[in-house]
């Protein structure tokens, strides 16, 4: 199968009149510089998401034309060749919840010698009205109580950029520092990302130490919960609740918004325990996600 002639295409080139029931979302996500599309407009087309020095293949679609001629393996192999040219690490990311994973992508990574990464479940809501319920009402009072606790000690959370700049300076340099026996915060939870979702990213600090943080992103109707962290000193008093709290507020007032998703990186035992909690009442969809990269050499 030739490979060559799979390339970066402009989102213009992509339908949205198609069979392919993700493309508004990805090609929301194109639109706004998440997400690059590579392909052919003639054969079908894979939708990365470039991040620094790891590019991830999210979504593959092929026309109905030209199914079960090899071209879903072509077009990741000459992607694969793409990042190795780019110098970039090459990642699948595998959501086990349709025949097609499981028949030939799980396959593929293996064929191909991909190393497995992390596992990650998602939780996925697409029941808005779920959040003015009694049953989740009651949670929210539960944590209204455990905010204002902390607020009269002094704990005070605001947007990222309603926050003081001594705030943030502060977290940024946390994420710098070297002594592994001291360290802070997850280095794979950055909060300072350009298409961070301000009306629903918060931050907690007191007197100028940042605690805790939930941030997220946007792509049309859709959120994506991109992380909940709190500084490792803070890690068993429950404020992480404090941004939490504001973030579900708000997302219950917006009634736009159709679809969260939640990522919870499946080694973190604690987040996946808390998700479950707190998340369960909603009934979300539980998919099972594995990525898989192709790491590039180091010179």
């Amino acid at each position: 199968m030739e490979t060559n002639r799979y390339t970066i295409l402009p989102h213009t080139a992509i339908h949205r009149d198609t069979d392919d029931l993700n493309v508004d979302f990805y090609l929301d996500l194109t639109g706004g510089k998440q997400s690059i599309v590579f392909g052919h407009p003639e054969d079908g087309y894979l939708f990365i998401a470039p991040k620094e020095k790891r590019w991830a293949v999210r979504h593959i679609y092929v026309l109905p034309h030209r199914r079960n001629q090899g071209l879903s393996r072509a077009l990741l192999d000459a992607a694969a060749l793409y990042c190795k040219d780019q110098r970039v690490d090459f990642m699948v990311y595998l959501t086990y919840n349709n025949d097609y994973t499981h028949r030939f992508l799980d396959r593929y990574v293996h064929e191909r010698g991909m190393t497995p990464c992390v596992p990650t479940r998602l939780f996925i809501f697409e029941d808005h009205s779920f959040f003015q319920s009694p049953e989740w009402q009651k949670t929210m009072q539960r944590m209204q109580l455990m905010t204002e606790r902390w607020e009269a000690k002094g704990a005070v959370t605001a947007h990222f950029d309603e926050c003081p700049d001594e705030v943030l300076e502060n977290l940024k340099a946390l994420y710098y520092e070297t002594d592994e026996e001291n360290y802070q915060v997850a280095s794979d939870i950055w909060p300072f990302i350009p298409d961070r979702y301000e009306p629903l990213s918060f931050i907690t600090y007191k007197e100028n130490e940042p605690m805790t943080f939930v941030f997220s992103q946007r792509f049309g109707n859709s959120i994506l919960f991109s992380g909940n962290l709190a500084l490792k000193k803070y890690q068993h008093n429950g404020c992480f609740i404090l941004p939490l709290y504001r973030f579900i507020q708000s997302i219950a007032e917006d009634t736009s918004i159709e679809r969260m998703t939640c990522k919870i990186v499946g080694s973190n035992h604690e987040a996946v325990q808390l998700a479950e909690n707190l998340w369960s009442q909603a009934k979300p969809r539980f998919v099972k996600m594995q990525v898989f990269a192709h790491f590039v050499e180091e010179e």
